[in-house]
């Protein structure tokens, strides 16, 4: 096994080679700090893939997220492998979605998505509240979020699922009243508008979907084997 971080640009991307013929990649969002990179690359390792965590988020735009990963599926050759599976957090889910309505990749064959109703308006609260604070610290990529709707996954031939957190973190309980002029939180896998073959509700924030990835990712790794998650799995929607 080989454990790689990029050398030349000191970037948080993580490789881990065991020379198998399927790969997963990890696109991570605005919430994971350094610790979570290795957390992440670590709770995948009993699988039999090759496991990618890049270092995409560009700052200065969406559009430049989308090339950086665009970059580095040629970069690590990942059309290459016999299979591909990806797993991403929401503005990961948000960023692929766009590169797969621009580039074909004919090995992909699922997608993980994280979903939130609560977290997916943390975007629009800092830029209504601190706009100035949310672009020091994310760059535009987080005000680009927040005017711009999700853009569904256009790939049908592929298996794909979501994980959707149940818990709000500080941010949104502190500004729990500014999202609620958004309109009401639906619970409803068919509100987060895309198209999944299997649903699964998971009892934390989004923090903790990075701190505590070890607590779930064993569905993750039964989706990838079998495009469903298991038969106990939680699909019962929070009560509100």
């Amino acid at each position: 096994m080989q454990v790689v971080r990029n050398a030349l640009t000191q970037d948080k991307t993580r490789i881990i080679r065991r020379g198998a013929d399927k790969a997963l990649l990890v696109l991570v969002g605005l919430s994971s700090e350094l610790a979570n990179w290795n957390t992440i690359a670590q709770c995948f390792d009993s699988l039999d893939m090759d496991i990618f965590v890049p270092d995409y988020v560009a700052r200065p735009s969406l559009a430049g997220c989308v090339e950086s990963v665009a970059d580095f599926i040629i970069t690590e050759n990942l059309a290459s492998y016999q299979e591909l599976h990806v797993f991403a957090y929401i503005l990961g889910g948000a960023i692929f979605n766009r590169y797969l309505a621009e580039n074909d990749l004919p090995n992909l064959r699922s997608i993980i998505y994280d979903r939130s109703p609560h977290q997916e308006r943390a975007p629009r609260v800092a830029a209504d509240l601190f706009p100035s604070l949310a672009r020091l610290s994310f760059g535009n990529v987080v005000l680009e979020l927040a005017d711009n709707p999700y853009q569904p996954c256009p790939r049908e031939d592929i298996h794909r699922a979501l994980l959707i957190e149940t818990k709000r973190t500080t941010l949104m309980q502190i500004f729990a009243w500014h999202a609620r002029k958004m309109g009401a939180i639906h619970w409803e896998a068919n509100t987060f508008g895309q198209a999944h073959d299997d649903y699964v509700y998971i009892p934390l924030d989004h923090t903790q979907m990075y701190a505590r990835l070890g607590a779930f990712s064993s569905l993750l790794s039964h989706f990838y084997a079998h495009g469903h998650f298991p038969e106990n799995a939680n699909r019962t929607p929070p009560q509100e």
